[in-house]
């Protein structure tokens, strides 16, 4: 295994520390350690004495000798905080120990022959700065070559807009029935590099250290703007007012007290409003991006089972989508914690319709005006 993939993986095991801090799951505390065990034999060989030393932080509760079952209890989640710090600081110390060999074993930058193979605009702004060795200002640069070229066509610089409210639209794909997927396929790949591009904003060096990863990202980019070539803006087509519920007629709630603009919210939109409504307390939703992809996490408390199973059946990349275009509309507010974790949070307009719409706090779904 590369020197940078072993940094990725280890570093992605660390991360899940903060999510096993939130409360005492011994079920998953075992299998990130099973999981981080074997990383750990992988990177470093069996017989390393770091490998032993995690080996004694499994999730055994060890003896139990009290009598009183709260001393127990007490002791028990002593001991599982005790194990989690125990195993941040023995695997950040691992992390920095492969990072310096990293300095001093670095991978070879891709050739300028490849280089060449770039898309013009990607190639003519991003090649120097990597061949300089300047990976993270490379990769940032290339993304925004892509928004520059989205604000060309729509005015709008991100993904979700130029396809939205832009109306792009574009050309080559391989038969008409897939079309569709074509388009969401593009769409998607550009919202992914605007992700990209707010992650690596959070870090002075966007963690891009390794010549073949900024590469591939170089590469995202190029792919972007090849499609993006042979593209149109067409008129966008308004989805037909539907019905908020059976019993009532569309209504359209004004997200601004001072806009008099009136939008249309679909069924995730929906859904978002009434996980905000259901929550009890801390009405936040976050965006948590893990090596089997995203997932979205209310942080205050659902009662309701069946919304926690609508959310499941929902994509996250398509769910964190909306929550963006809501955050366009007024309707929520974006934050990002020092990790960079996405917290979305209602904003007051978002308060206001939830407060002359008590129905959105209940079970009903569809699609509304707003």
């Amino acid at each position: 295994m590369k020197n940078s993939a072993q940094i990725r993986l280890l570093k992605a095991q660390i991360d899940k520390i903060d999510d096993l801090e939130r409360g005492e799951d011994y079920d998953n505390y075992k299998s990130w350690h099973t999981q981080t065990e074997l990383l750990l034999k992988d990177i470093l060989g069996e017989k390393a004495g770091e490998v032993r030393d995690f080996h004694l932080l499994d999730g055994k509760y060890g003896a139990v000798i009290s009598p009183n079952p709260d001393i127990n209890a007490k002791r028990r989640t002593e001991a599982y905080f005790r194990k989690l710090n125990k195993s941040r600081s023995l695997l950040i110390g691992i992390l920095e120990f492969l990072k310096s060999k990293k300095v001093s074993n670095a991978e070879e930058p891709i050739s300028t022959q490849a280089l060449g193979d770039l898309h013009k605009n990607v190639k003519q702004k991003c090649s120097k700065l990597y061949t300089d060795g300047h990976y993270p200002e490379a990769v940032e640069k290339s993304f925004k070559v892509v928004r520059d070229r989205l604000r060309e066509l729509t005015t709008y610089e991100t993904g979700s807009e130029a396809f939205g409210k832009g109306g792009l639209y574009i050309k080559g794909a391989s038969a008409e029935n897939v079309d569709n997927d074509f388009q969401s396929a593009v769409k998607f790949l550009t919202m992914a590099i605007d992700r990209f591009r707010n992650e690596k904003s959070h870090t002075s060096d966007g963690n891009i250290n390794d010549p073949v990863r900024a590469y591939e990202y170089l590469t995202l980019s190029s792919l972007a703007m090849r499609l993006l070539g042979d593209s149109e803006v067409r008129k966008k087509i308004e989805q037909p007012k539907t019905k908020l519920d059976s019993t009532s007629s569309s209504k359209k709630i004004q997200k601004n007290a001072m806009d008099e603009t009136r939008v249309t919210l679909d069924a995730i939109q929906i859904l978002a409003l009434r996980l905000f409504g259901a929550m009890t307390d801390y009405k936040e939703l976050l965006v948590l991006r893990t090596m089997g992809g995203s997932f979205i996490r209310p942080v205050g408390e659902i009662k309701n089972a069946s919304l926690i199973d609508e959310l499941n059946k929902v994509d996250a990349v398509e769910f964190e989508a909306n929550l963006d275009q809501m955050v366009l509309w007024g309707l929520l507010t974006l934050e990002y914690s020092s990790r960079g974790t996405p917290r979305y949070k209602l904003a007051k307009p978002g308060y206001d319709v939830l407060k002359e719409h008590p129905e959105l706090t209940s079970c009903s779904s569809g699609k509304t005006d707003v």
